[in-house]
């Protein structure tokens, strides 16, 4: 039996399974139950969107797990700049991640004495993979799919898994429209789950965590905190690092309402860059760190 037949006969194994009538079909019927078993399809799918996923995730080493973070999201950027907005900012927020995980890797010894930069660093590094891990695959599903395929999948898997979060779905109906107002509209609540979500679970409530970001805010006061590699709340719209100028955060990064107008802000920023300026930031972001 071809692998193709194969393939319709475990769609259709599925139905049976889930109770529905079906029988198995011939060679000549396989292009057709394929078709429209979209257990079978959507799986397919889903299994090349989490592979590529899996594959950067994956990766050992934090800084190049940045990089390829990074070249992702430029990625889906680049392919539709006037939809992914979300992603492209998040390119740049990525890369200047990785910048924040080399000052502290870099902290002198009177600061790591603390212990607030490793675990510091060790936030940033969890948070660019969670949100990474959360965010990217429906957005990238979308992409190569469009969103009534997204919408027909399942948003769990066969063993009830969660696929991606259902608070996507409404962001990317707004993306979809292409009107520039829907798109910010779909960029923000994207960005709202982001950090209420995911990163609120995954860094701000993890106790280490916080006492690290705490430190690093009471010492960026001073210079000696500063001076040890405490670093102010603020990021270029940039690849580079320690470009300027910055923009500040202003308040405590370990409230979720300050995070979210903080990437208002910087949302306000992007989108008044030119779409040379962005390509070109976009392409920069995307290069290995030395």
């Amino acid at each position: 039996m071809s692998n193709t037949t194969n393939g319709a006969n475990a769609c259709v194994d599925r139905l049976n399974s889930a109770g529905l009538a079906a029988k198995k079909f011939p060679d000549s019927k396989v292009g057709e139950i394929v078709a429209t078993c979209p257990l079978y399809n959507c799986q397919q799918l889903w299994d090349q969107v989490n592979k590529e996923t899996k594959d950067i995730v994956d990766t050992s080493d934090p800084l190049q797990r940045n990089t390829k973070i990074t070249s992702a999201y430029a990625k889906l950027n680049q392919e539709n700049p006037e939809k992914m907005q979300w992603a492209g900012l998040a390119a740049i927020v990525s890369r200047q991640a990785g910048c924040a995980m080399q000052v502290a890797d870099n902290a002198n010894i009177v600061a790591k004495i603390t212990g607030y930069p490793q675990d510091a660093h060790d936030a940033l590094v969890d948070g660019n993979k969670a949100i990474f891990s959360d965010i990217y695959p429906p957005l990238r599903f979308y992409q190569i799919n469009g969103l009534e395929k997204l919408k027909q999948c399942p948003s769990t898997d066969a063993k009830g898994d969660k696929r991606y979060s259902q608070q996507i779905l409404p962001a990317l109906e707004l993306i979809d429209t292409g009107d520039p107002e829907f798109v910010r509209l779909g960029s923000d609540k994207i960005a709202e789950y982001e950090q209420k979500d995911i990163i609120q679970d995954k860094v701000y409530s993890v106790e280490k965590y916080k006492k690290a970001l705490k430190s690093n805010e009471d010492y960026e006061k001073h210079w000696y905190g500063r001076l040890g590699g405490a670093q102010k709340a603020e990021i270029p719209l940039s690849a580079d690092c320690g470009a300027k100028p910055t923009i500040p955060l202003d308040g405590s990064i370990l409230k979720a309402e300050v995070r979210v107008k903080y990437y208002n802000t910087l949302m306000d920023g992007f989108l008044k860059k030119t779409p040379s300026e962005l390509t070109g930031i976009m392409n920069k972001a995307s290069t290995p760190w030395p």
